[in-house]
């Protein structure tokens, strides 16, 4: 059965985090939630709020009647999503973290935790890492679950959380998805972002893409190696792109399930090429294969047409 964002998130976190939502929703409907996200951005409680209704989705007692307690706005919770949103349920949403805020995590608990998860369990089980650092979930503590975000036990799912990707250990990074959740005025930030550019936007009422139109992966990796002999570098205009197809496919995503699947796989796209910069890959080798993966991208997901042609609006 598709699932919809209203069988899943409470209405109040669709219209602050809609594209999370959404991806999180087309990630559900086909059944092909990622074992592993780290949600960076600066708004923790909406990364908490994101993780404890999707475990609470994934566990309700009336999911026969298509969503949770939450999104059915049902007068009693069941018990599973009672515990879940009390931070009382032994086994669908564990919270991994140390003994007080900002204090580093005991390897032995990532152990133990380790250890539990092997075992079955008729839940699935969310496991929270609210502060993914590297200076409170440090390598050591990190190395006893790698194995486990790597190959997540039958339907159990890690959700870190960081303000900036590059806070965690690569180790980690390399295994999960990042998943962006805006923070208040965040929109706005991303908009700086992209005027940033020298000779992009020119204009601050631009609103489209700073790249105006593909036509194969050729032209796009010439596009983007003039852009570095101006002096950009090549995160900054990995990041650009992203934040440029977020916020200007806002609209489409939320009610086109190919556009929103389509700015999934570009985060993973881009978050495995800037992995390959940070192990000194030849920044012209790591665009050439990001820019006719791009093409390949869209040419799936919004058709071959919209493929060589002006990036969405």
């Amino acid at each position: 059965m598709r699932q919809e964002q209203s069988d899943i998130f409470s209405a109040e976190l669709r219209e602050r985090q809609d594209i999370p939502c959404r991806l999180f929703a087309t990630a559900i409907q086909r059944n092909s939630l990622s074992g592993a996200y780290i949600l960076t951005g600066r708004q923790k409680p909406d990364k908490l709020l994101v993780t404890k209704q999707i475990a609470a989705f994934l566990n309700c007692q009336n999911s026969d009647q298509g969503g949770s307690c939450l999104a059915l706005k049902s007068p009693v919770f069941c018990q599973n999503c009672q515990w879940i949103f009390h931070d009382e349920h032994p086994q669908a949403l564990i919270v991994l973290a140390g003994e007080q805020e900002n204090k580093k995590i005991p390897v032995e608990k990532a152990r133990l935790l380790s250890n539990e998860l092997n075992k079955t369990s008729r839940y699935s089980r969310i496991v929270c890492i609210p502060q993914a650092e590297q200076d409170i979930f440090h390598a050591e503590t990190a190395n006893a679950l790698l194995k486990s975000i790597e190959e997540p036990p039958e339907r159990c799912h890690f959700f870190l959380f960081a303000s900036s990707i590059e806070n965690v250990l690569s180790t980690i990074v390399s295994r999960c998805q990042e998943i962006p959740i805006a923070g208040l005025g965040q929109e706005q930030d991303d908009f700086q972002l992209l005027q940033k550019l020298p000779g992009v936007i020119p204009e601050a009422k631009q609103t489209h893409s700073f790249l105006q139109e593909i036509t194969d992966g050729q032209q796009l990796h010439h596009k983007l190696s003039l852009l570095l002999e101006e002096g950009i570098q090549p995160e900054e205009l990995l990041d650009a792109l992203m934040t440029s197809q977020l916020t200007h496919l806002r609209k489409q995503a939320a009610v086109n399930p190919a556009v929103s699947l389509y700015l999934q796989e570009l985060q993973r796209l881009v978050q495995s090429a800037k992995l390959q910069l940070k192990h000194y890959v030849k920044e012209h080798n790591v665009l050439e294969s990001f820019s006719y993966a791009l093409v390949a991208l869209r040419s799936k997901h919004l058709g071959e047409a919209s493929a060589k042609t002006k990036l969405p609006t």
